[in-house]
């Protein structure tokens, strides 16, 4: 990300990185692809690593998650202790990969990083293991 807002800064001064000046009409033109790019895009991952995961289910059904809303376990939903509400992550395993979005808090459980809905979890081939290593990709 940092490297990113440095680069977008080269931009903005007239100044490549590579030391090479740009005439106004680069810069406009990098400025507005740059602006395009400042919502979600799924075809930018700005974060991937691999992450123990499980998943919750049947006693949370209904009950409200940190965004406000009721718990779905049919849902793409899937709480993290530190990313933003609202972010949209991929998580796969063994050849599947499901794409959801952070609207709880947890896991609570220590060594676990990522709560499924139970969907996930069954997409995923988890459901009998509980706990499984998953690779997170977090979309920017």
């Amino acid at each position: 990300m940092f490297n990113r807002i440095l680069f977008f800064l080269f931009m903005l001064s007239g100044l490549h990185p590579t030391g090479a000046t740009l005439a106004n009409d680069q810069i406009e033109t990098i400025v507005a692809s740059a602006a395009a790019r400042t919502g979600y895009r799924e075809d930018i991952i700005i974060e991937r690593r691999t992450v123990k995961a499980s998943y919750y289910a049947h006693y949370f059904h209904g009950r409200r998650m940190a965004n406000g809303d009721p718990f779905n376990m049919y849902g793409y939903t899937v709480a993290h202790k530190t990313l933003p509400i609202g972010t949209k992550v991929r998580v796969s395993r063994d050849g599947k990969s499901v794409d959801a979005t952070v609207t709880d808090r947890g896991p609570y459980k220590p060594g676990r990083e990522l709560d499924l809905s139970y969907q996930i979890a069954k997409d995923l081939g988890m459901i009998e293991q509980g706990v499984a290593p998953v690779l997170l990709e977090v979309f920017g």
